[in-house]
Order: structure tokens, then sequence, then C-alpha cells
């Protein structure tokens, strides 16, 4: 019987060892299986495609690391395919960050591209003004100047007028329209560009939608940059010829020279060019100044000045456009009965107005809005609900505006181009989240929302009218007071020599008050 138990004992552990071995190996086989499945599934988790060839477009960089580090861990003969993809979604996720970085970002802007031409674009034009005045000041040119900062809060700079200049040449036709177009960051280079090209290849197949897309923006951005590097160009050969030419030389040289890169007027890499072209002109103006009659002058050299946003800019309320502008802006609306009885005024003295409205109102009187368009007036976004947007986050903010869009579209089949922030409270960073539409603050306020007095407000206006500065006038079509006022105002003006005008035709630099 011992000899029976020694024997079975033998056995067992003869077949017992190489069991657990086996067991052990196994188990092991089993981990390292699951393990390299578990590190495939998180590196495939990445990828919208069972081929892992475009990544999710809500990865992150930190993501693609956490990936690269799964793909590591794979077992060494199967980990290629998985290393090359996250490579790949590396270089996918860096481009699009590096074209985000290149655009300022909004709605309308680096995220857009349904309106980008597909082909290079050979004749453009500046953004049209949307809305005319009652005194057909429509063919004015908006000012360049809106690309410059100013510090005094008693400057009314017009765009240059029609009178004495024909600037149809400015106008014609063309496929490009700035207010729909992405916004190229000021500091972007061409080379950026051309480097987010080349990568693009590397990164997607060029069939993807995705790769469309990117290479669409990014073919925009260096055409742009491009363009800016041109113009650079362009005004060393103009400060060459400037030296020779006459005095009606240099103004054609830098009107024509306005006239080609016009259309770039929105985009911020514009504004060092901008600052260039004024520094240029300084002969010019100084000359002008020297003996100011424009009577002096040939009209062919009047005219070009005149048609010149760069020179005029520099001529306002001087012999050459003594003319003193009028903006009539009321904000709140609409509201009944008040913004009626601000309309009929407006008709009975034949003047424009300007209507900053306020979306929730627009809801409740959609017929009212359609009335100011329909008379000939110029709406504007004021924000659904008139909070002090310094309080809110970035999409707090846009779907404030939005939200106002929507209800103008919806009222009248329309959009704006301009807006008013609420209590003027603003700073730069929410000028840049709308950099598609321009803030228009006022240089007046006539203080009827605090008094509810025509009196007052008319003698508000008074004040500042004699000052001999063109006036972006601030009411509200809320109370009564402001259409009793405007019927002492307008004949007011109208007596002190104003011209009644819309935003468009008069700059004011400041574009909100920091609080």
């Amino acid at each position: 019987m011992k000899n029976i138990d020694e024997q079975w004992l033998e056995q067992v552990k003869r077949y017992t060892i190489p069991i657990v071995a086996l067991l052990l190996i196994l188990s092991l086989i089993g981990y390292i299986t699951w393990s390299h499945q578990r590190h495939a599934e998180a590196v495939a988790s990445l990828f919208e495609d069972e081929h892992m060839v475009l990544v999710r477009e809500d990865v992150t960089k930190s993501d693609v690391q956490a990936g690269k580090s799964h793909a590591e861990a794979m077992l060494p003969g199967l980990r290629n395919d998985y290393i090359d993809a996250i490579n790949k979604a590396d270089k996918q996720i860096e481009v699009q960050e590096q074209t985000q970085a290149l655009f300022i970002t909004s709605p309308d802007s680096a995220t857009n591209t349904k309106n980008i031409p597909t082909e290079p674009q050979t004749s453009r034009r500046q953004q049209p003004i949307t809305k005319q005045s009652t005194n057909d000041r429509a063919s004015q040119v908006e000012s360049t100047a809106n690309l410059e900062n100013a510090s005094s809060s008693e400057v009314g700079l017009a765009s240059s007028p029609s009178s004495k200049a024909d600037k149809a040449t400015v106008n014609e036709a063309s496929e490009l329209q700035g207010d729909s177009l992405p916004i190229v960051q000021a500091d972007a280079t061409s080379q950026a560009f051309q480097d987010n090209l080349i990568l693009l290849k590397e990164a997607y197949p060029e069939n993807s939608e995705r790769y469309k897309s990117l290479a669409k923006l990014n073919q925009f951005g260096l055409e742009v940059t491009e363009e800016f590097d041109a113009a650079n160009q362009e005004l060393d050969d103009i400060t060459l010829s400037m030296q020779e030419a006459d005095l009606s030389e240099q103004a054609n040289l830098i009107h024509t020279f306005e006239n080609h890169y016009v259309y770039l007027h929105t985009q911020p890499i514009m504004t060092r060019v901008q600052e260039r072209l004024t520094e240029l002109s300084q002969g010019i103006i100084a000359e002008i100044e020297a003996d100011p009659d424009p009577d002096s002058y040939k009209d062919s050299f009047v005219e070009t000045v005149m048609a010149s946003p760069t020179l005029y800019k520099q001529l306002r309320h001087t012999a050459f456009d003594p003319q003193k502008y009028a903006v009539l802006t009321f904000d709140d609306g609409p509201n009944v009965p008040y913004t009626q009885q601000v309309l009929e005024i407006l008709k009975e003295y034949d003047v424009i107005g300007t209507f900053f409205v306020m979306g929730a109102y627009v809801d409740e009187h959609p017929e009212i809005v359609q009335q100011i368009l329909d008379e000939g007036h110029i709406l504007g976004n004021h924000t659904y609900n008139h909070l002090d947007l310094q309080t809110l986050s970035d999409a707090e903010i846009l779907e404030q505006f939005e939200w106002t869009e929507i209800a103008i579209e919806e009222a009248t089949g329309t959009r704006t181009d301009i807006y008013r922030l609420p209590f003027g409270s603003g700073n730069q960073h929410i000028i840049e989240l709308l950099p598609n539409s321009e803030s228009i603050l006022w240089n007046v306020d006539t203080m009827d929302w605090a008094t509810h007095d025509a009196e007052d407000i008319c003698a508000q206006v008074e004040s500042q009218a004699q000052k001999g500065f063109d006036l972006i006038i601030l009411m509200h079509d809320t109370h009564e007071a402001t259409p009793e006022a405007l019927k002492t105002m307008i004949p007011m003006l109208k007596e002190m020599d104003f011209e009644f005008t819309t935003p468009y035709n008069v700059h004011y630099p400041i574009k909100y008050f920091e609080s």
C-alpha cells in the first residue's frame, strides 16, 4: 500500500509541475492578449473610422500622447501600424491647432469656410455700405481709418465723400465679400500657411472633407498674407516713385494703391500697411496745410484727395471738407409707441436714423423692425437682454448677439453688420470676438435715459455741437421725451449746418468703454 501511495505521489509530481507551468503560460498569454487588445482599443477610440485614418474632432494633444503610450505598450510585432496611426493623428491635431492659431476665431471666421472662394481672386472690392443716407451719400467709401486707434473722445472722422470724386472704380463687381470671410491674425505670415499646407498633405488623405476644409482655409490665409507681403513691396516701390513725382502724381499713387488693396480692409494684418501709407502721405498733407485753399489746386487733384480715405481722413473739417455730420442713434427698442413716434418725426424732417435694437423686443414687435428698414433707416445689434458683456463668458456673449441676429433675420430677412455694446461696456477681447461686425459707440450722451426731459436733451446736444466735431448722438426710443426732443434738435442741428448721416460715414475711433 505504501508503494502504491508513493507511486501515485510520484505521478502527481510528474504531471502537476508541467500543468501548472502550462496554466501559467496560458494565463500570461491571455493577459498579454488582453493587454494588447486593451491598448489597441484605446488607440482606435481616437479615430472616426476603423482604419484609423481620421482622428476624432474632439481629440486633444494630451489624448494623442496617451494614445502613443498605449501604442508603445503593445506587442512589438503588432504595434507598428498603431504607432503610424498615432503619429498621423499627432500631425492632424498639430495642423488643426496651428490653423486655428492663425485666425481670429468666431462663428463666422476661422471655423467657416463656406464663403471662401475656391479659386484665387484677381478683382476684389471692399464691402459696400448697406444703407443710404437721405442726401444720397451711398457712394461713400468706408474709411480705412477704422484700422487705427485714437485717444481723443472728441474725434469725428468721416470717410471720403462723393463730392468732387467718382469712386465707382472702388465699388465695381467682385466676388469676395469681406464681412463673411475668416479674419487672419495680425501677426500671421505666409510661411506659416505654407508650412500648414505641407503638413496637411502628410496628415490627411486629400480626398477627405476635413483636408479640403483645412486646405481651403489655409490657402485663403496664404493668399491674404502674400497680398500683405505684396502690398509692402509695392509701398517700397511707391516710396521711391514719390521722390520724383509731383503733388498730383503722389496723390494718384496713394489712391491707386488703396483701390488695389481696399478689399483687405477687414483684415487686421493690413493695419501695418495702413500705418505705412499714412506716414507716406505726410508730405502731401504738409503741402496742403501750407496752402489749404482747394481753389489753389487742379480739380483732378482735389477729386483724388477727396476719394482717398488715407488723405481725406486727415483733411476733415478743413477747407477741403468743412461739412459737419450728425448721426442720430436710438437704443433699447423697439418700444410701443415711442419707436413709431420717432419714425414719424424722422420722416417729417427727412433725416435718417440708426436703431440699435434688443433681440427680446424684436421678438415682441417684429413689424416695427420691418418698418424701420422699410423707411430707409439702419438697424444695429444691441444684444438680446442688454447685459453687461464684461460679466459674461465668450459663449454667452456670442449667444447674446446671435440670438438678436436670428430675431432680426426672422423679422426682416436681413442681418446687421454694426452693434452697440450695452452701457458701452467692453474690452478689446469682446471686439475681437466679433471681427465681422463693427462696434459703434457715441460721443454725445443726451442723458435722456436719466432726465426724461426734452429740453435737457437738446441742451446736451447743443453744447457738444458747438465744439464743431462730428456727432454720434445717443438716445433711447423708450420714453416720450426722446421724440419730443427730436422736434427741436433736428432743426437746431440743421441750422448749425450739420448733415445727418449714418455710422458708416462717420468714424469714431473708440469702440468700448472699460469699466
